[in-house]
C-alpha cells in the first residue's frame, strides 16, 4: 500500500495533519521518527495512531506557531517576531532545541535583531536568553551590549537575574573599561562630530563634559539616575550652539566610536561572550 503523504501528530488534544516531507525536512526529531515507524522499528503512524508529543515539551499554541514558519500565509510571509513577545519565543526556541529544527530556531533569533528598539529596551532579558544558543550572531550580542554598557544606570536586580552571574560579570567588566577609557582619554571629545551649520567654538568639549557629567553623577537616589537613559543622553546647555544642542544626544554617541566599538568588541571576544569568527560578528 502506498504510504500517505501526510502524516497526523497530536500535541495535546489537538490533531495536525502536516507533510512527511516537510516535517523530515526541518526537524531531525520528526525525521528519525518517521524513519523509524517505516522501518517498522519504532511507532506507526496513521490516522487512527498518530505520533504524540509531550505536552511538557511542546503545547498546541506553541506547535501551531512552529507549524505557521512551515507553512506561510504566503512566500516569505512569517510571523512577526517582536523582542517584547521574547517570553513566548522563549517557549518556542525550546521546541525547536527538542524538534531538531536549527534552521528555523536560527531565522527566530536572527529576526530579534530588526527590533531595534526591543534590543535596546530589554537587552538584558534578550542577551540571557540567546547566550543559550549558538546560533545566536554576535551582531546581536554586540547590540545588546552597546546598550547595557552605556546604560547611565547600574544594572537592576531582575536584569542580572536574566543574565545569570557569569555574563553579568562580563558586562560590568566591559562596562567599567569603557567608562573609565571615556573619562580618562581627554583627545576623545575631538572625535565629536559637530553639525555642519555649528557656529559655537567649544561645542565638541561641551558635549564631552556632559558625556562626563553623566558618568561622574552616579547617585543611586538620584530620579535621572534611575530612568533608563543613555550616558549619551546629554541635557541641554546654553553654552553649546543652537544647531548643535537640537541634535546633541546623536552628537554625543559618535564620540570615539570607532575606538569604543573596536574595544566592547576586543573585550568580549576575549571574556567569551562572542564567537571566534563567528557569523555577524562586527
Amino acid at each position: 500500500m502506498e504510504m500517505s503523504p501526510y502524516c497526523n501528530i497530536k500535541v495535546e488534544n489537538v490533531l495536525f495533519k502536516l507533510h512527511r516531507d516537510i516535517l523530515a525536512a526541518h526537524s531531525t526529531y520528526f525525521r528519525d521518527s518517521l524513519n523509524m515507524a517505516e522501518s517498522g522499528d519504532g511507532q506507526a503512524i496513521s490516522n487512527e495512531d498518530p505520533l504524540n508529543l509531550p505536552s511538557n515539551i511542546c503545547s498546541a499554541d506553541t506547535f501551531n506557531k512552529i507549524c505557521s514558519f512551515l507553512y506561510p500565509r504566503a512566500i516569505g510571509v512569517f510571523p512577526i517576531v517582536l523582542v517584547q513577545e521574547l517570553g513566548e519565543w522563549d517557549v518556542v526556541l525550546q521546541a525547536t532545541t527538542f524538534l531538531g529544527m536549527t534552521s528555523l530556531r536560527e531565522y527566530i533569533i536572527s529576526r530579534f535583531e530588526d527590533d531595534t528598539t526591543g534590543v535596546t529596551a530589554s537587552a538584558a532579558k534578550l542577551l540571557g536568553l540567546v547566550m543559550r544558543y549558538e546560533e545566536t550572531p554576535d551582531s546581536l550580542k554586540i547590540k545588546c551590549l552597546n546598550s547595557l554598557i552605556f546604560l547611565r544606570r547600574a544594572l537592576s536586580a531582575s536584569e542580572v537575574t536574566a543574565l545569570g552571574g557569569e555574563t553579568t560579570a562580563q558586562v560590568v567588566a566591559i562596562r567599567d573599561r569603557v567608562r573609565i577609557l571615556i573619562v580618562t582619554s581627554l583627545p576623545y571629545w575631538t572625535t565629536i562630530q559637530r553639525h555642519y551649520l555649528c557656529d559655537g567654538t567649544n561645542c565638541q568639549q561641551f558635549l564631552h563634559e556632559g558625556i562626563f557629567n553623566n558618568i561622574k553623577d552616579m547617585d543611586p537616589l538620584n530620579e535621572l539616575y534611575q530612568a533608563d537613559s543613555s550616558i549619551f543622553d546629554i541635557a541641554q546647555d546654553n553654552r553649546i550652539c543652537g544647531y548643535c544642542n537640537s541634535v546633541r544626544d546623536g552628537l554625543a554617541r559618535t564620540m570615539a566610536k570607532q575606538e569604543l566599538e573596536t574595544e566592547i568588541h576586543r573585550c568580549a571576544m576575549g571574556l567569551g561572550l562572542l564567537r571566534a569568527g563567528g557569523s555577524g560578528s562586527q
